[in-house]
């Protein structure tokens, strides 16, 4: 699977002069978007309107972000139109250049697989889809009225890849920071310390050998399924691993800390459950959930 970001350059240091602070706000922003989205998880209610309302403030911050991700990228490439103050963030999206549009594609795309219930399955359609409803939702607590459909999760993962571009363009590359790669890095979080945890607790004992943790961490193509497939079976008590108690030990330990992980996630969060019930793998070579 080719790196979508490979392609993405960064501009001279010339070039770099006054795009500094503007991206650094930018891409802050899309990280404390994200912090409040998942530590304020949204509550559904049978009121429709007060689902809107429990999303206004998600929903109206992502179409700015997004919006002026955008436009700062076709400014520093040179081709932001003149009549840019309409708010169709569909329209200029397709205004980008081809490999910036390529990383969101990818970005979207491997949510959507974890999420399969998002009915547009290329973000190009997502956009154009809410690509109207700015207006609408940001005059809801005032207007009220019925509000095109969206999804907040999808619009920070988008937001997020766009911010992903911003520091490749300006600052360093810091690859494709997708879901599926944010929940490898906590999973190796919770493992790292779930050892550790371990062996302080337990010291001068044979807590695990390298062999027998090497055969479960090498089970599979890669840690999302080889800790998904044990959740499932310790979930449903089977042990086909045939795992030394020690190596079940730390894994327990790293269900706990992964369920904390989760409480500020919801994406995460979504991935734990579905794992436990063996209704999602990840499919190492299509970079995309699947479910079974």
């Amino acid at each position: 699977m080719s790196n979508p970001m490979a392609k993405i350059t960064r501009l001279t240091e010339e070039q770099r002069q006054g795009m500094i602070r503007p991206a650094h706000r930018l891409t802050s922003a899309s990280k404390l978007a994200r912090r409040y989205y998942h530590g304020i998880p949204l509550r559904q209610d049978l009121v429709e309107e007060q689902n809107a309302l429990n999303a206004w403030a998600t929903v109206t911050i992502c179409y700015s972000g997004i919006e002026q991700a955008i436009k700062f990228l076709l400014k520093i490439q040179g081709s932001l139109p003149s009549n840019y103050q309409h708010h169709r963030i569909g329209t200029f999206f397709q205004k980008l250049p081809k490999e910036q549009r390529e990383v969101v594609r990818e970005s979207y795309s491997i949510y959507q697989s974890l999420h399969n219930y998002i009915e547009p399955e290329i973000v190009d359609d997502f956009l154009s889809i809410i690509g109207d409803g700015y207006i609408v939702w940001r005059h809801f607590l005032s207007d009220g009225g019925k509000l095109p459909t969206t999804h907040c999760g999808a619009m920070l993962e988008i937001w997020s890849a766009l911010a992903n571009i911003i520091d490749a363009r300006v600052g360093k590359n810091p690859g494709l920071y997708h879901c599926a790669r944010r929940f490898h890095t906590y999973l190796s979080r919770c493992i790292y310390q779930a050892r550790q945890k371990c062996a302080d607790r337990e010291t001068g004992e044979d807590i695990e050998t390298t062999k027998d943790w090497n055969r479960w961490q090498n089970s599979h193509d890669c840690l999302l399924n080889s800790w998904a497939n044990w959740l499932q079976q310790h979930a449903t008590g089977t042990n086909e691993l045939n795992m030394r108690p020690s190596t079940e030990k730390i894994l327990l330990a790293s269900v706990d800390l992964a369920k904390e992980c989760a409480q500020s996630d919801q994406d995460f969060a979504y991935f734990l459950n579905r794992a436990e019930k063996h209704d999602i793998t990840w499919d190492h070579q299509a970079q995309r959930f699947k479910t079974p």
